[in-house]
């Protein structure tokens, strides 16, 4: 099993950013709470893929990206949302199919889509990889100094497409970032099952990209891996493939345990959530006094008053009516 690696602060964090990201882990935890809360009350009508136990990678992409840069995210969105800056109450909305939602309300979960502040997704498996290689030309092209990141899991390895687009983004030098999240499950299969190199940072290598294996779950490690690959995109070097290591504590979709149908070791499960990013994290904070017990409590007492005015929100708006629907078709 992949060890958990040691917090390490660089010298360019100050605590003040190491307390963003804990605030911004903390915050995606708590709406992934409630939201599995909903799921489990049968609440939403749409599919739900949660990140528990993935918020490490989004929160260390998140945190180097400008509001002018691009993320095109998966199924798994709500995390990479988040923490891009989308907005909770169009996110809360559309989760539950209303109106005033990121999508309209006809898209759901896997569809959370901010063009406004550079947020796409494709629920398509791989499908957003060259979507987001097209934005990293559009930017090139017109000489803008942004990035384009492509967020994946380990499943749309086997893909075709990922290929090309390394291909295309090597040869182009594309400010780019490959990003992706191996949880070590496509669905229900392990990767010893499914692929013949289990460290899928070295395809990138067969293309002359630069390619890193982190620990997906240590947020000073992802933040500064993230860092010199936007870096370098930005500087006109060309994209870079970075594996974080991670793990899903929940079924592939839907707010339950699937170790409890026997599709995943218990064994396995329990000792991933005892590597738990955000809780490993806070200790390693309060260790260090960066941060205490009473600001951990006001933190708490904010976020969940923006998860309350977010499922207000979506409490007004109402369902999207057939006329829009015949419209978008």
């Amino acid at each position: 099993m992949i060890q958990m690696s040691k917090f390490k602060k660089s010298a360019d964090l100050d605590n003040v950013k190491m307390v963003d990201f804990y605030r911004q882990m903390l915050y995606i935890r708590m709406v992934s709470v409630a939201l599995r809360q909903s799921a489990l009350k049968m609440e939403l009508k749409c599919p739900v893929h949660f990140s528990f136990g993935q918020e490490a990678t989004a929160v260390g992409v998140g945190m180097n990206l400008k509001k002018k840069d691009a993320i095109v995210i998966t199924h798994r969105s709500h995390a990479p949302y988040l923490a891009k800056g989308g907005d909770l109450k169009k996110m809360i909305a559309e989760i539950y199919n209303k109106k005033d939602g990121t999508s309209g309300g006809i898209g759901g979960s896997m569809h959370l889509n901010s063009p406004e502040k550079n947020i796409f997704c494709s629920a398509i498996v791989s499908g957003g990889i060259s979507i987001a290689a097209g934005l990293a030309l559009s930017f090139r092209m017109k000489r803008k100094n942004n990035v384009a990141v492509a967020f994946f899991g380990d499943g749309a390895v086997e893909e075709g497409g990922l290929s090309e687009t390394l291909n295309f983004a090597a040869l182009k030098k594309l400010p780019m970032v490959f990003f992706c999240e191996n949880n070590m499950y496509a669905v229900n299969s392990h990767i010893s099952e499914t692929k013949a190199v289990h460290e899928v940072s070295r395809i990138a290598r067969a293309y002359d990209l630069p390619a890193i294996r982190i620990d997906g779950n240590n947020i000073l490690e992802v933040y500064k891996a993230v860092k010199t690959a936007v870096n370098r995109a930005r500087n006109s070097r060309g994209s870079t493939f970075i594996e974080a290591t991670t793990y899903r504590w929940l079924e592939h979709v839907g707010p339950r345990f699937d170790h409890i149908s026997g599709l995943r070791p218990e064994k396995e499960v329990r000792k991933w959530i005892s590597r738990c990013p955000l809780k490993s994290y806070e200790k390693y904070l309060l260790k260090k006094t960066i941060i205490n017990n009473k600001e951990i409590s006001k933190f708490k007492v904010n976020i969940e008053r923006r998860i309350k005015a977010a499922w207000e929100y979506m409490d007004r708006s109402p369902y999207p009516k057939l006329k829009q629907l015949e419209k978008i078709i």
